[in-house]
């Protein structure tokens, strides 16, 4: 059912973009260029509005989980009790996972998440266009498949941390923080960890939109010849002598004043091309420039 409620909010998340994912927004302010200070104010409005579904989920079951649980007021979570419904708002690990296996499994759905996401959304991609949200659902449900027997696959700190909080107010008590050895901080932590990852794997190998590694002082656009409007090379065309010109010609832009053209030292090692098809294509050599 959190796959179903998961695709109700992208549908109705006109205005924010469905910032429903404390990791996806943080992911999103990072390759994405969204606005840093909406960070906090969209990842307290996910994990409140986590915690009130789980108030309504619990107010509408309460009857079912006392008589499930073996009396009025009797509260359990896995690992403790047979009859445990904590699972029912939070994730817990399996009794028999190892401490790497949890963070390497959320580590993964998490990744895989943020990677399908961008892919998506890519309008150079086939995309999903206004079946986007139903998309989601589909990768949502793989993800679970795959992922969720070991770990109960979180993706998403709202949604755990959220429900957590909510059942160690209403009789949980603390044991929601010390069950699986204190597993609760690794869907606070590995799920931003994953989408990271997952953003970070989509922009350097696939992206060629607007994203910081694909600027040309700061990612790896500039090393691939294709994405670059205009470059410096010296006559050996190696990757080291185009990153040391490149370099040169950054700290030209930052001096307060101007390099003499005269030199025929710098004249005769740098040349400057424009890449249009025909420089792409053309076995000749770039045409020699004045000076850097």
């Amino acid at each position: 059912m959190s796959r179903l409620g998961m695709m109700l909010g992208v549908y109705t998340s006109g205005i924010s973009g469905a910032n429903i994912n404390p990791a996806v927004t943080f992911t999103n302010c990072i390759f994405r260029k969204q606005s840093w200070y909406k960070f906090p104010i969209y990842a307290v409005a996910q994990i409140a509005g986590a915690f009130c579904a789980a108030g309504v989920v619990y107010g509408n079951y309460k009857s079912a989980i006392d008589i499930f649980e073996g009396g009025q007021g009797v509260r359990t979570v896995p690992g403790l009790s047979d009859t445990a419904t904590a699972g029912i708002f939070a994730t817990y690990p399996q009794d028999f996972v190892s401490r790497t296996t949890e963070v390497f499994n959320e580590f993964i759905a998490a990744a895989i998440l943020m990677f399908c996401i961008y892919m998506l959304q890519d309008k150079k991609n086939m995309g999903a266009g206004k079946l986007l949200p139903l998309a989601l659902f589909f990768v949502v449900f793989g993800i679970g498949a795959c992922f969720g027997w070991q770990t109960s696959f979180a993706i998403n700190m709202a949604r755990d941390f959220g429900p957590r909080l909510f059942t160690s107010c209403v009789g949980y008590g603390s044991d929601v923080w010390t069950a699986g050895d204190y597993y609760f901080w690794i869907p606070m932590v590995v799920s931003f960890l994953g989408c990271l990852f997952g953003g970070f794997l989509y922009d350097a190998f696939l992206y060629t939109g607007e994203s910081p590694l694909n600027e040309p002082w700061f990612g790896l656009k500039r090393l691939t010849r294709l994405n670059r409007k205009e470059e410096y090379y010296c006559r050996c065309k190696c990757p080291v002598c185009s990153c040391i010109s490149g370099i040169a010609k950054k700290i030209r832009t930052i001096l307060p004043f101007r390099i003499s053209h005269s030199s025929p030292r710098v004249s005769n090692v740098f040349v400057s091309t424009s890449l249009s098809p025909q420089h792409l294509f053309s076995r000749s050599p770039p045409r020699l420039a004045q000076g850097v």
